[in-house]
């Protein structure tokens, strides 16, 4: 409306107050949660909300969720540090038997690492205790015919221990002492098996690994089947307990076993003969070939 010549139209116009940003928070409730949810570094990049500290999780949390790199590290270090006992064992009781410490360590603490590295990632319980099972067998079976004979075990004893078991066990009570220490050194090695799979208890999917740890296994006999020119002698000392056990273990199932079974097999049955007198001038005396 006009007046004496004056236009009021911007005084009697209704002032509108604007609204401050937080009288509009307050029209609208923040989510206070979500706001804590931000944090703005310098470059303005929000932080991810599921990024906590490694310190406020379980430490079984903490383990599996390393990086990937930093994981394989410590399950590849792991076995390894543990595959030194068997190897400190076994050089000791070489000494002890006055048969020298040099032999190739490096390829028995590989051999050894694979068995631990199955104890700490593989979850099936009947598979870890069949390779416990054959790793005891081969360390005490080589570690007791090296403190009786001075010499691993051949795939021909083997066969005789097969061919005359109650006259080998007869044998074995009369030396039982000394297989104790052997028996000892197997029972240690076992126990980085025991320890490394009750501190990690694996989780993870192992079919992929008993797989490949069968096939380990068995590509030793299926070599030994297939090569002509394999001898069915004692290793030599310069290999380790582990290893000496398993081409043994090869040799005779993948061919002292199949020659024996198609009558093509070279090795001497064992035969006892009876006591032979010899009578006449000569004193009358017995002999007992074993």
């Amino acid at each position: 409306m006009r007046g004496n010549g004056v236009s009021c139209t911007a005084l009697d116009a209704p002032v509108m107050p604007k609204l401050s940003s937080c009288s509009q928070a307050s029209a609208h409730p923040i989510d206070t949660a979500y706001l804590e949810s931000f944090n703005l570094n310098g470059q303005g990049k929000v932080a991810n909300r599921n990024e906590m500290p490694t310190g406020t999780k379980t430490m079984n949390r903490t383990f599996w969720n390393k990086p990937h790199i930093r994981r394989w590290a410590i399950f590849a270090l792991l076995p390894l540090l543990a595959a030194t006992l068997p190897l400190l064992l076994e050089a000791s009781y070489r000494a002890y038997l006055n048969l020298g410490t040099h032999f190739n360590k490096g390829e028995g603490l590989f051999i050894c690492a694979i068995f631990y590295f199955i104890a700490l990632r593989v979850r099936s319980r009947g598979f870890n205790i069949i390779t416990a099972a054959l790793f005891f067998y081969f360390i005490f079976s080589q570690l007791a015919h090296l403190g009786i004979y001075h010499s691993w075990l051949s795939p021909t004893e083997i066969l005789l221990f097969f061919e005359e078991f109650s006259e080998v066990y007869r044998t074995g009570i009369t030396m039982l002492p000394s297989l104790l220490l052997p028996l000892l050194i197997a029972l240690l090695s076992l126990l980085p098996i025991v320890l490394l799979r009750h501190a990690t208890m694996p989780k993870s999917d192992s079919r992929r690994l008993i797989a490949f740890f069968s096939l380990i296994l068995i590509a030793p006999v299926i070599q030994s089947a297939l090569a002509k020119s394999k001898s069915e002698d004692a290793p030599h000392l310069r290999y380790s307990a582990l290893r000496s056990a398993i081409q043994t273990s090869s040799i005779f199932l993948g061919k002292t076993v199949p020659d024996q079974l198609s009558g093509q097999s070279n090795v001497d049955k064992y035969v006892k003969e009876a006591p032979s007198i010899q009578t006449g001038a000569e004193q009358s005396r017995a002999e007992l070939l074993f």
